[in-house]
């Protein structure tokens, strides 16, 4: 069959290119019937066709303008306001205060900041100028090249990362410096493992974590720690206050709270951090903090607390969240957040750009910033709560579902049926790939015990209906299945 998009050097004729973009324009309405995905479909957009009427770009610095006048810097920076007072960093932005928050809103989705976080801390232990030294007096221990540490059910897109900026794990450390000393079973690991293997719940092993933080504290090595506030496939949430004890723990026992470098800031010692947690919160930053505004959250997860992810653990110094996951966007985007104490120093003004060069990109979407500040101005701290309590009672709702399933039918087997707490995100056996097409569930071959299982996951989003998990029970249910 002819590709009915594909382009030639003659233009295409008017109702061949109108039959194609309204084929295209169906495809694109059905998303709303898939349950595999973290993303918010079923949101109105009506007011909002002026912001592709033209151009609008947030170029350069959100918190500086610039002569380039089709901008939303304005709300841009009220969405950021609006997370750094969420996510513990009391706003405004003060240039000039060290613990003052600063971010900006990203154009590729979270996966964009964490490219920038894990970039921004590398510079920061290689000893590259600060924007806001704390200058410090004597001689301090001189530390050798950062380790990233992240668990292996961490996204994609941070082992990508890793490659990119040349960040050495503990499998490239180890391999080079160490070799035939890893702390914990087996070989020097890529990745950190997860609690329980495939099985587990997908958060880190923090006895592993600990190993491997203790035996490089010990010889003088940084560590940049990435958590997740809701892993990919699982909605994992790790325990990252207890990580950042286990940080703050192992390297008081053996280098002090604090080092001074020279190589920064024209050969003047300044003070920093020996460890960096990054937490990766594309879906659960956005609804995590309004589980702990809700008056009933002791039996929501059976009396488990709810983890803390963010700026008021100490260790964390960098933050990202998804637009179009849980919030919903036409298109992908997210917030970055850390504080002026961790900022690199820039490269130099661009004078025709009037505005401070301090992101990844120079050019950014500026329609990501008003589709967020509708949606955080109109919906309060009251709706949102009341939308996450209401997604959690489905989720488990589902898994209750899904496990009796299992018990009640002679023919269904044994689903494998798992939660994490506090996870929007429900996996069980893959089905026939009729029903896998038919709710758009997401897979994934997982390793449990030697044998490798295919799974799916289903994640319920503010707008997943309870009648659409009721069929999908109801075709679980039918012989073949499975």
């Amino acid at each position: 069959m002819d590709d009915p998009y594909k382009l030639h050097a003659t233009a295409m004729p008017l109702e061949q290119r109108r039959a194609a973009l309204t084929a295209l324009a169906g495809k694109i309405r059905s998303g709303g019937t898939e349950l595999g995905w973290q993303v918010t479909w079923n949101v109105d957009y009506g007011d909002f066709t002026w912001l592709i009427g033209g151009h609008i770009n947030n170029i350069g610095d959100p918190f500086d303008d610039n002569e380039f006048s089709s901008e939303t810097k304005a709300v841009e920076r009220a969405v950021l306001d609006y997370f750094a007072e969420l996510w513990g960093i009391p706003p405004p932005h003060d240039p000039q205060d060290r613990n003052s928050y600063w971010g900006f809103l990203l154009t590729m989705g979270a996966s964009e900041g964490n490219i920038y976080g894990l970039w921004n801390a590398r510079d920061y232990f290689l000893g590259k100028d600060l924007l806001l030294p704390e200058h410090s007096s004597g001689d301090g221990v001189e530390p050798r090249e950062p380790v990233l540490l992240y668990s292996v059910e961490s996204h994609y897109s941070v082992g990508k990362t890793a490659h990119v900026l040349l960040l050495e794990t503990p499998a490239d450390v180890g391999a080079r410096r160490y070799p035939g000393q890893c702390p914990i079973e087996g070989e020097w690991p890529q990745g950190v493992p997860a609690t329980g293997g495939g099985s587990g719940p997908g958060t880190i092993d923090v006895h592993a974590l600990r190993a491997l933080v203790e035996f490089f504290a010990a010889r003088h090595h940084p560590v940049i720690v990435v958590l997740n506030a809701g892993t990919t496939f699982k909605g994992a949430c790790d325990d990252i206050a207890a990580v950042n004890e286990i940080l703050a723990e192992c390297y008081s026992a053996t280098t002090g709270p604090s080092w001074q470098t020279r190589p920064g800031n024209g050969g003047r010692p300044d003070r920093r951090s020996w460890y960096w947690i990054h937490v990766d919160g594309a879906l659960g930053a956005a609804y995590l903090p309004f589980f702990a505004m809700a008056p009933e959250r002791a039996d929501l997860e059976s009396g488990i607390p709810v983890p803390a992810f963010d700026f008021a653990v100490p260790g964390v110094c960098s933050m990202v969240v998804s637009a179009h996951k849980w919030i919903g966007s036409p298109w992908p985007g997210g917030v970055y957040l850390t504080r002026n104490r961790y900022r690199m120093r820039p490269p130099p003004f661009p004078e025709y750009v009037g505005s401070a060069d301090t992101m990844l990109a120079g050019s950014r979407n500026g329609q990501t910033a008003v589709v967020m500040w509708d949606f955080l101005a109109r919906n309060s701290y009251e709706t949102q709560t009341t939308e996450a309590v209401t997604a959690l009672r489905l989720a488990r709702y589902t898994e209750a579902k899904l496990t009796a399933l299992q018990h009640n039918s002679d023919h269904v087997p044994d689903l494998w049926v798992g939660r994490s707490p506090w996870s929007l995100s429900i996996r069980f056996r893959r089905p026939a790939q009729d029903i896998v097409d038919e709710f758009g569930l997401s897979g994934m071959r997982v390793q449990v015990q030697g044998a490798d299982r295919a799974y799916v996951h289903l994640y319920i989003m503010r707008d997943t209906p309870r009648d659409r998990i009721d069929a999908l029970i109801r075709r679980l249910a039918e012989p073949g299945a499975f």
